[in-house]
């Protein structure tokens, strides 16, 4: 059923991200495309990659996510990764650099 698969993903968002109902709302409005994601296969695999790769805290996570939500329907590793990777390169940052660009 789609209205249960659109609960579970925003229920295990919130969870993994911790947020607030209010936090959470703000991220539906700036991306309601969230809603059409499924968490297991594009927003749990972005959020785990990104923390793993450039050691995200959970509180980092949760900032990026809120400020920019749209990044969690990126693909990590054909998307955000060489994206990222492009900048750092170019511009000589190191990973804490690269955390400052979000």
């Amino acid at each position: 059923n789609f209205e249960t698969n659109i609960l579970v993903t925003l229920n295990a968002l919130q969870d993994r991200l911790t947020l607030s109902n209010e936090e959470l709302r703000k991220m539906m409005l700036r991306n309601p495309q969230i809603i059409g994601l499924s968490y297991e296969n594009n927003i749990f695999p972005t959020l785990e990659k990104l923390q793993r790769q450039y050691h995200f805290s959970n509180e980092e996570l949760k900032r990026i996510s809120v400020r920019l939500p749209s990044i969690l329907g990126f693909n990590f590793d054909t998307k955000i990764q060489p994206t990222l990777t492009a900048v750092q390169t170019h511009l000589h940052l190191s990973n804490d650099e690269i955390k400052h660009l979000f």
